[in-house]
C-alpha cells in the first residue's frame, strides 16, 4: 500500500512538474518565433548593418555595425537569450551589457524594454515581409529620441 501511495504521489509529481514546465515553453516560446530575423541586413539611409545567427535552441547571435567613408564608426554585439523564464535582448558595447526584457508575444514584432536604460528604453523589430523590416530605437514619449531603421536583407 505504502509503494502504491509513493507512487501515485510521484505521478503526480511529474504531471504537475511537465506541465509546468510545458507552460513555461508556451510562455516564452520557441527561437522560431525570432528566425525571420536570422541573415544579414542593410539599412542603406543610414549606412547601417545588422546580421543575425541562430546560435542554439536558446540564443540568437547578432552585430550591429555602421559604416562611414569604408570605416567602421560605430559596432555593438547583440544576442537575444532565453534565460529559462524570458526572452531577453542583450546588447554588448565595450565591456557592457545592457539587457532588454522581451515585453510581447514573439513573432512579426519583437518589442523589448528596459525602462532604466537612458536610451534607448525600447527597441522594436518588425517583420515588414518581402525580405524587409524595421527596427525602432525609441524612448517612449520623447519624439526627440526616436530613430527607425528599414532594412532590406542583404543576398
Amino acid at each position: 500500500m505504502r509503494n502504491l501511495i509513493s507512487g501515485i504521489a510521484l505521478l503526480l509529481f511529474i504531471s504537475v512538474y511537465t506541465s509546468g514546465c510545458s507552460d513555461l515553453f508556451k510562455k516564452n516560446g520557441s527561437i522560431d518565433a525570432f528566425s525571420w530575423l536570422e541573415g544579414h541586413w542593410v539599412d542603406s539611409t543610414n549606412s547601417f548593418y545588422e546580421s543575425w545567427v541562430i546560435a542554439d535552441i536558446e540564443r540568437m547571435q547578432g552585430k550591429g555595425y555602421q559604416i562611414a567613408d569604408s570605416d567602421t564608426i560605430f559596432g555593438e554585439s547583440l544576442s537575444i537569450e532565453n534565460d529559462g523564464r524570458r526572452w531577453n535582448y542583450v546588447v554588448t558595447f565595450g565591456d557592457e551589457n545592457t539587457v532588454f526584457r522581451l515585453v510581447n508575444k514573439p513573432g512579426d514584432s519583437l518589442v523589448f524594454e528596459n525602462p532604466d536604460n537612458e536610451f534607448p528604453k525600447r527597441i522594436t523589430y518588425l517583420n515588414k515581409g518581402n525580405k524587409s523590416m524595421s527596427a525602432i530605437i525609441e524612448n517612449p514619449g520623447e519624439p526627440e529620441k526616436f530613430t527607425r531603421f528599414n532594412f532590406i536583407k542583404a543576398k
